[in-house]
């Protein structure tokens, strides 16, 4: 494993930013019984796209939720992640924005029975490739030193009439 000094602190991306954003939840499995994990990862390269600003981008998330490199251990978050029927919503520090992507059911029935979601940003682009999921993507991000991680207590919020 690579371990490099990350900057301590990376500035939460735009909304110009945000749409390759990947939601990829999943269930944990151990002796404490099952948790919810979702990973944030960004879309495979296009021509146009630069691998070190999607890294930023990346790290921006990650720095913004408060995770820490993957080899430390996973820490509480101040910051809350929400649920919506169908969605999570994650503050990520951004003044105005929040990050959200779809849930299927049984993962957010899930999510409220336990309370709190394990959180891994990947800060390197899934690879354009079919082939790799994201159990291959996680350890290989691991291994490089290349994935932040933490645990987020869950909210569910009630939309507003009207929206």
């Amino acid at each position: 494993m690579t371990l490099t000094r990350p900057p301590v602190y990376a500035p939460p991306p735009g909304a110009d930013r945000l749409s390759r954003i990947r939601f990829v939840p999943g269930v944990t499995r151990s002796t404490a019984g099952r948790s919810c994990h979702l990973l944030l990862a960004h879309d495979p390269l296009w021509w146009r796209d630069d691998a070190g600003v999607v890294s930023q981008d990346m790290l921006g998330i990650a720095s913004g939720l408060g995770l820490t490199p993957s080899w430390r251990p996973s820490r509480h978050l101040v910051r809350r992640g929400y649920l919506v029927e169908g969605k999570v919503l994650l503050d990520y520090g951004h003044e105005t924005l929040v990050l959200h992507g779809p849930v299927d059911q049984s993962w957010y029935e899930l999510a409220v029975a336990c309370g709190f979601i394990r959180l891994s940003v990947g800060l390197d682009p899934v690879p354009d490739d079919e082939g790799t999921d994201a159990t291959v993507y996680m350890a290989a991000a691991r291994e490089q030193g290349r994935m932040w991680a933490g645990i987020t207590t869950v909210r569910v919020a009630v939309p507003r009439e009207g929206q």
